[in-house]
């Protein structure tokens, strides 16, 4: 109004400002659409998604110039195994690692030749030159042990690829004979070993490694593989590991000059091959000849002491290893000794369990390299392999063991075990109060290692043999129950725990799986026309016969004497089987 205040001024309209515009594609220009400037440029997480294809794609390009030049420099049959192993669904990657790992273990060659020669020293990390045997001789053959230079090589052996850095590791398989070795202590002195002069170490010192030691440990190493560069004669599979069990001869001969602990491991070891590949009167001549040097060397009166106010670190290893040994010689030697129906001569030892010791026991140490397992396919979680707990255990079912072949073998002026069945009611429910007294991971529902299993079997044979003698005594004469038909149950028993073995792992290299099956079946033999539960077990020790004769001709052998000394039986079998077909 003309005179009066001045009107207020206009609000101010909130003007959206113009995203910024840049050039835009041709579909949006016939549109006419606007483009800004985040459509234009890619997010951080797309860059990081191509920089990550781009990556890989180098990645791959490398992996497979790396296969061309490995198919351009192998010879044929090589490469066929190389395209064998990626069209069985191995990428090019980890095919191309493999075959690398595996030339730095050996040189392929075309014949095994024992060459000596001096070879210049290396530090090799995680790994060790081999130092003597069929490996040795290549300044690329490696065994997987610990850091360390070597320089000592005597003969060479073909082997492709990833098969020869598994060789020295089957050793340290869950197996009884990897008792007499103490793994820590023998990579230890590997490391510092002169196989020129492997007694050149003062007198007074204990030694835990020599050559004869490390080639009887391939040799038997060897047992667990089929590769054929492990064959002494090519074609054939019972010669793979020959080579070392030469060579382990002849050096045998130059160390069993004096008492020695790796000439006693070794002779176990070889014992242990020949009467898996070789033959029976050379096995049983080690294994005599084994028990000799192992009680001449009296380790109950060698002193070492674990206490770490007094003893020096090696002292306290030695110590250690002293008391795994001991006690396993004794836990070893019962096999054998139980299948050849005598006495043991490797007596329980006096030396302390050292194992028990948690600050000082290589047991419970994380980092040694035996407290992990991998329990695959039950988990991919590693877990503790109770090292510790199985070995209590088996030497108590070995002081157990001990009573029992004293009962069944008994001294001139003794008692045969026939006529007393109270001790053996005594021992059986010794063994059944064992079988319950187990840890719940050991626990024959639970048991998922391989040397837990094997627990569960040996118990089994124990038992049955235990019972053997009273063939043909009733309930009445015997005592709470009928001791055949017990023994059967047993029987079957057993071979439950070797079919549940048989369904996680396999049965073809497990050569202590044979005295198994052979006891059972001929256990049962007797019966397996009138029961089909003696039937079943019959069979299933007949299968297990015939996988384990895959790898090992004894296995054969038993199937042979079966079906010889026994024919109208498994004759009236097979004319059963064809009626009720």
């Amino acid at each position: 109004m003309r005179g009066g205040p001045p009107d207020p001024p206009p609000p101010r309209m909130a003007v959206p400002k113009r995203s910024m515009v840049k050039v835009a594609c041709d579909a949006c220009r016939q549109r006419k659409a606007k483009v800004s400037i985040q459509t234009i440029q890619p997010s951080a997480n797309q860059l990081a998604a191509i920089k990550r294809k781009y990556d890989e794609l180098q990645e791959r390009m490398i992996d497979h110039e790396k296969l061309y030049d490995t198919l351009s420099a192998r010879q044929p049959e090589e490469v066929k195994e190389i395209l064998r192993r990626i069209q069985a669904g191995g990428d090019v990657k980890s095919v191309t690692e493999e075959i690398q790992e595996g030339d730095l273990l050996l040189e392929l060659t075309s014949s095994p030749a024992f060459i000596p020669q001096q070879l210049p020293a290396r530090n090799v990390l995680s790994h060790q030159a081999v130092p003597y045997g069929p490996l040795a001789g290549d300044p690329q053959a490696q065994l997987p042990v610990r850091e360390g230079p070597i320089s000592f090589g005597q003969c060479r052996i073909t082997s492709p690829y990833d098969h020869a850095e598994h060789i020295f590791e089957e050793a340290w398989r869950e197996t009884q004979y990897s008792r007499v070795i103490d793994r820590t202590i023998f990579e230890e002195d590997l490391k510092s070993l002169d196989p020129s002069s492997p007694s050149s170490s003062p007198p007074d010192m204990l030694l835990f490694c020599s050559p004869f030691l490390a080639n009887a440990l391939l040799a038997v190493s060897c047992l667990y593989t089929k590769n054929q560069a492990t064959f002494h004669v090519p074609g054939d599979p019972n010669s793979r590991g020959k080579a070392f069990a030469i060579e382990a001869a002849r050096l045998l001969a130059l160390e069993d000059t004096s008492p020695s602990l790796p000439v006693a491991q070794g002779l176990a070891l070889m014992y242990v091959y020949e009467g898996a590949l070789g033959g029976g009167g050379t096995a049983l001549s080690y294994h005599s000849r084994m028990q000799a040097r192992y009680l001449t060397l009296r380790l109950d009166s060698v002193p070492r002491s674990a206490d770490a106010a007094i003893a020096g670190v090696r002292q306290r290893r030695e110590a250690h290893a002293l008391s795994w040994i001991s006690w396993g010689f004794y836990i070893w030697d019962w096999k054998p000794m139980h299948g050849l129906c005598r006495r043991l001569v490797i007596r329980k030892p006096m030396r302390p369990k050292t194992r028990h010791d948690e600050a000082t026991s290589p047991l419970c140490n994380k980092d040694n390299p035996g407290y992990w397992w991998f329990p695959y396919p039950v988990s991919v979680v590693p877990q503790n392999a109770l090292k510790r707990e199985i070995f209590d255990a088996e030497c108590n079912l070995a002081e157990i063991t001990e009573q029992i072949l004293d009962f069944l073998i008994p001294l001139e002026e003794g008692w045969p075990p026939r006529r007393n069945p109270h001790r053996a009611l005594e021992l059986y429910t010794k063994l059944t109060r064992w079988k319950l007294s187990l840890p719940e991971r050991l626990k024959v529902e639970n048991a998922v290692l391989p040397s837990a299993i094997l627990l569960h079997l040996n118990v089994e044979l124990l038992i049955i043999s235990v019972l053997r003698p009273f063939d043909g005594l009733t309930k009445e004469e015997f005592g709470p129950f009928d001791p055949v038909t017990m023994s059967y149950a047993h029987a079957s028993n057993a071979m439950w725990v070797v079919w549940h073995f048989r369904a996680l792992y396999t049965l073809r290299n497990e050569h202590w799986m044979i005295q198994a099956a052979s006891i059972c079946a001929l256990r049962v033999l007797s019966d397996i026309e009138t029961s089909t539960i003696q039937l079943e077990t019959f069979a299933k020790a007949c299968r297990a016969l015939f996988e384990l004769g895959e790898s090992f001709p004894v296995a054969k052998e038993v199937m042979l004497a079966i079906k010889l000394s026994h024919k109208p039986a498994l004759t009236t079998i097979s004319q059963r089987s064809d009626d009720d077909v």
